[in-house]
Parts: C-alpha cells; structure tokens; sequence
C-alpha cells in the first residue's frame, strides 16, 4: 500500500534527523487516507508528479496541500489524504532546528502548512528532487550540508532550546517545566519565548505529546498489554489521565487510536 524509505545523514544528524520517500500504491482504488498524529518534528514536504495530498482536521473541509512546503507542528491529530501513485520525499528535522535553517519562529507555521517559496523563495532544495530516492537524498544531503555549514548554533537561545528538547525527549516528556528553570538559572517566561520561537509549541504541551507518543508506542510494540498498564508504563497518571490527553489530542479514545491503518504513524513516531 505504502513504501517508505527513510535515510539519514550522519555528518548531518545533530540538526537534521532524516531524509524520507514515500510512495503510495498505484493499484488504489481510491485515495489512501490516515488519521497522523502528532510527531513533533518540522518537515519539508515535496510533492513529485503533481502528487494530491489534502488535509483535514477535525470537522473541517479537506484543504488541498502546497506543491512545496514547510510541515509544522500540529497541535491536534489531523486526517491526511494521498492519491494513489503519488511520490512525496522530506527533509525531518529535529523538533527545533527547522529555525535555523530558516529564519522565521517556528509558531508561524504551527497547524499550518506554508508554501516553500513563500518563506525561502527560489531555495536551492528545490533542485534536488527526483524520481530516483537514492539521487535525491544524495542532493538533498549535499545541499543541506552547505546550508548548515553558515549556521549559528552557539547562540545561548539555540542552546536553551537544545538542551530542553534533550532531556524531554529523554524523559519521554516525564519532566517538570520548573527543573529547567533551575538548572539553566534562567526564567519560566523566557525560557517559554525560546521554546515557542524554535519549536512552535509550548514546554509543557510538547511534554504532554512526548508522553502521549510514548504511549502509542508502547501499545504498538506490546499489542496484547492492557490499556491501563500502558498508560503507567507511559507514567501517565492513572487511566482517565491517559483519555484526557488522548482527547485532547486525537479527538479520540485511546483504544480506538488502534482500530486502523496506521502505516504512516507506525513508521514516523519511531523514527
């Protein structure tokens, strides 16, 4: 149904997590729709062969996608639509290192999909794509390399925010907001402007999806282990705990997260 190639770039990887292809079945009989929650990573998505992906969140109308275009955070679970036949290749960042390849806060494109020229103009990654994976993650790859070799990660806010998202992705998101503030000696509220201005979400509801993400996982890999060991595995409080965050995230229950295809979750949440 769905091929997904996944590369990563080692001399790259403290700011670029990995370069995909996916390519959806041409034997559909109608497009394949996924219901993609929250990974909490920033994208460019490229769309080869005029490919048709839309989107949907909640009770909204589909709206069609951007032909090239930075994929921010989502905030909520959000219905994606792809046309079969369609070839679609990304650039994955880390949660916070989109901003410093491009200069603009990361809340500006949060549950809103930008189109690439209107930020970047005629960028130089929009020559790298092809039909060939292995071509185009190559190009992808020598073009980013030149753009990180001009970029600034010594600033204290990067630094911050660096630090943050480490030990919250560590923690699988189990960390209080308060032990920031103490071991970098610096303020809730500014701490609150660098996480939002690289990451697009605040500390604390990014915590709240780390967790949530986690306990989709552990309910992958251990299908036959109740609900309710899952959710304390996760470290969520207690059950109803686990149902409100499923809510408020996914508009659903947790058990009914697992009634469908997920190929796009299975793959991407992981990795």
């Amino acid at each position: 149904m769905l091929t997904i190639k996944t590369y990563r770039p080692k001399l790259l990887s403290p700011l670029v997590k990995s370069l995909w292809y996916m390519k959806v079945s041409e034997d559909l009989e109608q497009p394949y729709i996924e219901e993609i929650i929250p990974d909490l990573h920033h994208e460019i998505i490229f769309q080869l062969n005029s490919a048709q992906s839309r989107q949907k969140g909640g009770d909204k109308d589909w709206v069609k996608d951007p032909e090239v275009y930075f994929a921010g955070q989502n905030s909520k679970s959000y219905k994606h639509q792809f046309s079969p036949g369609a070839i679609i290749y990304g650039v994955r960042f880390h949660p916070h290192t989109q901003a410093l390849f491009y200069n603009f806060p990361a809340t500006l494109n949060t549950d809103t999909p930008i189109p690439l020229i209107d930020i970047a103009g005629n960028d130089t990654l929009l020559g790298c794509i092809s039909e060939s994976p292995q071509k185009t993650f190559a190009n992808l790859e020598r073009e980013l390399t030149k753009k990180a070799s001009r970029l600034d990660i010594k600033s204290a806010s990067f630094r911050y925010a660096d630090y943050m998202i480490h030990e919250i992705l560590n923690y699988k998101g189990n960390i209080k907001i308060s032990d920031f503030e103490r071991n970098l000696g610096v303020s809730g509220r500014y701490l609150g402007k660098v996480f939002n201005k690289f990451v697009g979400l605040n500390p604390k509801q990014f915590c709240n999806m780390v967790r949530f993400n986690h306990f989709v996982n552990i309910r992958k890999n251990n299908p036959g282990m109740p609900l309710t060991e899952c959710a304390y595995a996760a470290e969520f409080y207690d059950q109803s705990h686990l149902i409100r965050q499923s809510h408020i995230i996914t508009g659903k229950s947790p058990k009914s997260l697992f009634y469908y295809c997920n190929d796009i979750n299975d793959h991407f949440l992981e990795n």
